[in-house]
C-alpha cells in the first residue's frame, strides 16, 4: 500500500467535504457514496478527473494506492450492502476514520469489518 498517496488521499477527500463534492450522506448526491474515495484516488492518479468506465476508475485508484484490484473494489463498491442486501449509508465522516484505519492498520479493510455492527 502507498502510504504517502493514501494520505494525500485523505486530505483531498476531507478538503472536498468542505466544498461540496464528497457527501456520503446522502447517498443520491451525484458524489455520494463510497465510490468517491476511489474517484478521487483515480483522478489523483490520472492527474485530474475521469469518467467511467468503472473499471478504468478502480484500475487508476488501485495504481494510486498500491493495492490490488479487489482492494479497490472492496473500498469503492464493497459498501453496498451485508449478505442480506442492507445498503449502508455511511456519512463523510465515517468515510475518513475509514480511511483512517485503513492507513493505521496498513491494509484495505472490508467495510464489514469496519463497521461491524454499526448500522445508520
Amino acid at each position: 500500500m502507498n502510504l504517502p498517496n493514501l494520505a494525500t488521499l485523505i486530505t483531498t477527500v476531507e478538503s472536498s467535504i468542505e466544498a461540496v463534492t464528497f457527501d456520503m450522506d446522502n447517498f443520491l448526491h451525484p458524489c455520494g457514496s463510497p465510490a468517491c474515495i476511489i474517484g478521487h484516488a483515480a483522478a489523483l492518479e490520472n492527474g485530474g478527473p475521469l469518467s467511467w468506465p468503472h473499471l478504468t476508475v478502480l484500475k487508476k485508484a488501485a495504481s494510486y494506492l498500491g493495492i490490488t484490484l479487489p482492494e479497490a473494489k472492496e473500498i469503492g463498491v464493497g459498501w453496498i450492502g451485508d449478505a442480506d442486501n442492507e445498503v449502508y449509508h455511511v456519512s463523510s465522516e465515517r468515510a475518513i476514520e475509514y480511511l483512517k484505519a485503513t492507513q493505521e492498520a496498513e491494509r484495505v479493510i472490508p467495510w464489514a469489518e469496519f463497521l461491524g455492527e454499526y448500522r445508520p
